[in-house]
């Protein structure tokens, strides 16, 4: 890494005692296997608008006006306070460039996936997505956002944090004074990755960057990232990484002996059947990558989409 990770986070999981309870919902993933990769920037919308600790619990209630942001013990509404708060809030957040936003799961102001949404009959329905976290999706379409609850899904997790990694590569480059040529050659050491998660997006991207010349700057920019992020926010999967690991070895094909061929077939096939962890036939052509030297399988980004100590692909599917 050239740097730390930027992520913005909801407070409560650091272990600020933030929530409506006064309690705090601290993650011993976020705050220790994190520490020394991440720079946090720590938000609690409902503390922060000026809402008191221990305070009233809010939940979101449809109305015929759209959805409200109230507090039903004292019948009070804060929806206005709420957007008012968010406005200023992103203003913020845009000049610190985040990599990636870890918010508080179920939360009326936080949650991404699945909030409470309250009927005129006080029934719930699972289906929302609370209002800090809506307007941050609005303002930054292709962040790489995360329910801390779902973090807990190893899928989810490697995913989030390849998202976080590549963004953050993505930042870096187009903040450097980029050209029409360097931008072909990020693309590039993003191909194997692309292509295990996206190969449809990867080939757009390809023609994208092939018929750049000439067009705006910030287009390019926009429509890359856009295309990228898109790409990265589909799951991979054994039969999508078999494939891609395939095509890796096939650069390699004319350098491996007949053993070393044998042998990374079948660490492949043992990956693919659910035998082994992704990191084995990985750390294996790493191995024969390094081995003979071949520059344009090192610099992918495939062999490191995320720092290692992460351990992510230390996981069986």
């Amino acid at each position: 890494m050239k740097r730390k990770l930027q992520i913005g986070i909801s407070s409560c999981l650091l272990g600020d005692r933030v929530r409506f309870d006064g309690g705090h919902k601290r993650s011993h993933f976020l705050v220790n296997d994190l520490a020394g990769l991440v720079d946090y920037h720590k938000v609690c919308p409902e503390f922060e608008m000026g809402l008191g600790i221990p305070r009233p619990s809010l939940q979101i209630q449809k109305k015929p006006e759209g959805l409200r942001l109230v507090d039903n013990k004292n019948e009070i509404d804060h929806t206005e306070r709420m957007i008012s708060f968010t406005e200023s809030k992103v203003e913020e957040i845009q000049k610190l460039n985040l990599d990636g936003f870890i918010l508080k799961k179920d939360s009326p102001s936080c949650g991404l996936f699945k909030v409470r949404v309250y009927s005129s009959k006080g029934i719930p329905a699972k289906n929302g997505k609370g209002f800090f976290a809506q307007a941050l999706e609005d303002a930054f379409p292709w962040l790489p956002m995360e329910d801390e609850g779902r973090l807990n899904d190893p899928l989810l997790r490697e995913n989030f944090f390849e998202r976080v990694f590549a963004y953050s590569r993505l930042q870096d480059f187009f903040n450097s004074n980029w050209s029409i040529g360097s931008l072909s050659s990020f693309h590039a050491q993003e191909k194997f990755l692309l292509l295990a998660h996206d190969e449809k997006m990867y080939r757009e991207l390809g023609r994208w960057v092939a018929q750049a010349k000439g067009k705006n700057r910030e287009e390019i920019k926009e429509r890359y990232i856009q295309i990228y992020m898109e790409g990265m926010s589909q799951l991979t999967s054994p039969k999508k990484h078999r494939n891609v690991l395939l095509h890796f070895m096939g650069f390699l094909k004319k350098l491996l002996s007949s053993t070393q061929k044998k042998e990374l077939i079948k660490v492949i096939d043992d990956y693919t059947s659910g035998l082994i962890p992704l990191n084995t036939p990985l750390t294996l052509l790493a191995h024969f990558v390094n081995v003979f030297e071949v520059e344009y399988l090192r610099i992918q980004s495939y062999l490191n989409p995320h720092s290692k100590l992460l351990r992510l692909q230390n996981y069986v599917r």
